[in-house]
């Protein structure tokens, strides 16, 4: 290490905490900058935002090294200091090392079981309506934001029903205005559940509207609005002059790193705005580090700030970029007060209340440019009968395909920022090819028509053997029947498109749905807004209500959808 720059002049100081500060004067403001380069050179330094001086481990090797550069020792330096004071290596800034030292608080007794406990003591006002439905874990979370008057933090698990909790919360508390910010995937969706739950809660003002684009306008009073992450900084003042009751925060992963300028938007407004609801599946145990946004935005005191927090509950370690904040300490000590806000139930937590199959229909903005191939073609069916009729009827399934492709890609991806695998169904052959060609980041493995038995083999096995593989790609027809296994790693199912018939799909979905299935099996219909998917959607979800009403077991006939699509539209086939 050499620290010796012409026309600049270095001083040090060995602290009783074991640690070297380090000053330095240069003559022109190019000399002072090549010196911070330098001192950036040096392994394991920190530099403290307070003090304005940087610190490096008090080790001899790093002493002699100053001194042969020229570096002179301040008449404080201590020399002598005890370097195991700091973190291993790394030198704790100051103002942080009193609270890195503290020992770790471990309660007496489980948090997990004097928080469910608290929860089943509270009543609620039963003068205040519910969300008809509501299972006894989402009545739960009720209770839970009732407790801590709506700033609150959800945590369950994928499939367990987050949306909906939300919103009853909305509906007992009547939360109007709200302000809901998600994954852009997912705003065609929210609305659609917005309106379907809170239409059915005496009271509750239904309506909602969706924010676009970068361009503000005036809001209209009184609504509510869901807006996507991606844009909320530009919309942050009109949003926080609103006058909003509730602000909720859909996959808050999304604000993991406190300094984007979305967490500080989301911030900002969390403050202004009465009540907080922030929901992530992701658990706080193994990234510790994601989760102090979340918790600053409903309980701003309970950590100091995002430094002190990363000191205490992190293991730092140095790199050539400088201080890395990653691992988790004192674990025991976070999970108590992560519990204190957060309320997080797993599948396996909440199994004995939730179906065996649970059927989430999830709308995609479209494509305007595809859309508009796809409503010319739509068109020219209308004159049509017989084979023909059929045949182009079955061929918009694949031009829907591409009016809502770019926002099915932006939901597969957002459902991989989970930790679950995901089973993810096509139809037509190359829509399989595609998928796994815009996924590739995630190196799925992939199921098609006309490949060796032994390939689809190997890639069945790494798909349930391969932690690292969390996507497969199937077409209907080959990974729709015939294999087993896949419900021992996956309980969740999406289709990009659908099959010709409600058996083809139902066998699909069994994949998972099956004997050895420990969880509940959710399918995820992606579907185009104003196109074919949209039929068969309601077709399909109309089969299955009436299959609900059976009881005497026998056996379901098949729907063909394409036949039940074309009844609707006047066609004869």
């Amino acid at each position: 290490m050499n620290l010796r720059l012409p026309n600049c002049y270095g001083s040090y100081s060995v602290l009783e905490d074991g640690t070297i500060e380090l000053s330095w004067f240069c003559r022109d403001r190019g000399g002072w900058a090549r010196m911070l380069a330098l001192v950036r050179q040096i392994p394991r330094r920190v530099f403290d935002a307070e003090t304005k001086k940087w610190y490096i481990p008090a080790t001899q090797e790093n002493i002699e090294s100053l001194a042969q550069s020229g570096w002179r020792a301040t008449k404080k330096s201590l020399v002598k200091a005890d370097p195991m004071q700091s973190f291993g290596s790394i030198p704790v800034p100051k103002k942080y090392a009193e609270y890195m030292a503290k020992p770790e608080e471990v309660p007496d007794v489980d948090p997990v079981v004097s928080q469910r406990e608290a929860i089943a003591a509270y009543a609620l006002d039963e003068s205040r309506d519910l969300v008809p439905g509501l299972r006894p874990y989402q009545v739960d979370f009720v209770k839970f934001a009732a407790m801590r008057n709506g700033r609150v933090a959800l945590g369950d698990g994928m499939g367990t029903g987050k949306t909906l909790q939300s919103l009853a919360w909305l509906a007992y508390n009547k939360s109007f205005p709200a302000l809901i910010v998600v994954n852009a995937p997912t705003k065609l969706q929210w609305q659609r559940e917005y309106r379907r739950w809170l239409s059915q809660v005496p009271g509750c003002d239904t309506r909602v509207q969706i924010l676009y684009g970068t361009r503000t306008r005036r809001l209209e009073r009184g609504c509510s609005y869901i807006i996507n992450w991606d844009i909320l900084t530009y919309w942050q003042d009109e949003l926080a002059e609103h006058g909003f009751e509730c602000i909720i925060g859909d996959e808050a992963q999304a604000i993991g790193n406190p300094e984007t300028k979305r967490a500080l938007a989301f911030r900002h407004l969390a403050a202004v705005i009465p009540e907080c609801i922030v929901m992530s599946g992701t658990p706080a145990r193994s990234r510790p580090a994601q989760f102090w946004t979340m918790v600053s935005c409903v309980e701003p005191q309970m950590f100091p700030t995002y430094k002190a927090y990363l000191w205490r509950y992190t293991r730092p370690t140095a790199t050539q970029w400088g201080i890395q904040f990653n691992g988790a300490r004192n674990v025991r000590e976070l999970h108590a007060k992560l519990v204190s806000v957060m309320l997080r139930r797993t599948k396996e937590d909440v199994m004995k209340d939730l179906p065996p199959k649970i059927l989430d229909v999830v709308p995609l903005e479209a494509d305007a440019g595809a859309l508009a191939e796809y409503e010319s073609e739509e068109s020219s069916i209308a004159d049509l009968q017989g084979i023909e009729a059929r045949e182009r009827l079955a061929n918009l399934t694949r031009t829907a395909y591409m009016v809502k492709e770019k926002a099915l890609l932006n939901w597969v991806r957002c459902f991989m920022e989970g930790e679950e695998k995901l089973l993810l169904f096509a139809w037509h052959r190359d829509v399989v090819d595609r998928l796994c060609e815009e996924l590739a980041e995630f190196k799925p493995a992939k199921i098609y028509g006309g490949v060796a038995l032994q390939h689809r083999e190997r890639e069945k096995e790494r798909f349930m053997g391969d932690p690292e593989c969390r996507l497969m790609v199937c077409n209907i027809q080959s990974g729709g029947t015939g294999i087993d296994g896949f419900q021992k790693v996956c309980c969740n199912v999406a289709f990009a498109e659908f099959a010709e018939t409600s058996t083809d799909m139902e066998q699909a979905e069994d994949r998972l749905h099956r004997g050895e299935q420990e969880r509940p099996v959710t399918v995820y219909y992606l579907i185009a807004s104003g196109t074919i998917d949209e039929d068969m959607a309601e077709a399909l979800d109309e089969k299955k209500k009436v299959l609900a009403s059976v009881l005497d077991g026998k056996q379901a006939s098949d729907l063909d959808l394409i036949a039940t699509i074309a009844a609707r539209r006047g066609l004869r086939l």
